[in-house]
């Protein structure tokens, strides 16, 4: 069986490995242990099998109406098996349980120049997010700023 749960210090080591598997800026263990004391206000989930096999996690925060996407990621191995698909639709679920109006992701502008299936654009394409804005030096990654651009959906 497979289920949408919170993430747990025991599954910390797994979400750290899809962290550096997927992401060019991973965050570092340390970071990711400070998020999950920080549940209250950023609820950490992973999509976890009945073998307590972490596949794919995802970080959400809430402000006012809207819900900001943090972090979302699954292993490289499970992909285009509809599992990041099944962490959105549980972050969605919350939302509208919130009467929160808005979901909003977030990406790198870098990262949406690809036009490449597997680009993290493509996929929130396909999960009917639409490019809204452009944010000038949102990210700062290593003293270089990079510009955002943020993908909505209405719930």
């Amino acid at each position: 069986m497979i289920k949408v749960q919170p993430v747990g210090y025991r599954d910390l080591p797994k979400v750290y490995n899809i962290e550096l598997r997927s992401y060019e800026y991973p965050l570092e263990h340390a970071s990711l242990q400070e998020l999950m004391e920080l549940r209250g206000s950023i609820p950490f989930i992973g999509l976890i099998n009945g073998m307590g096999a972490t596949w794919a996690h995802g970080m959400y925060y809430q402000a006012s109406a809207e819900v900001e996407i943090k972090r979302l990621a699954t292993h490289p191995d499970y992909r285009m098996q509809g599992f990041g698909r099944q962490v959105i639709g549980h972050i969605w679920n919350e939302a509208v349980k919130r009467d929160v109006r808005t979901l909003f992701f977030m990406v790198p502008e870098y990262q949406t120049e690809q036009h490449d299936p597997d680009s993290v654009s493509d996929f929130l394409w396909k999960m009917e997010f639409k490019a809204t804005t452009v944010e000038k030096d949102y990210f700062h990654r290593y003293g270089r700023p990079y510009d955002a651009i943020r993908f909505e959906r209405a719930t």
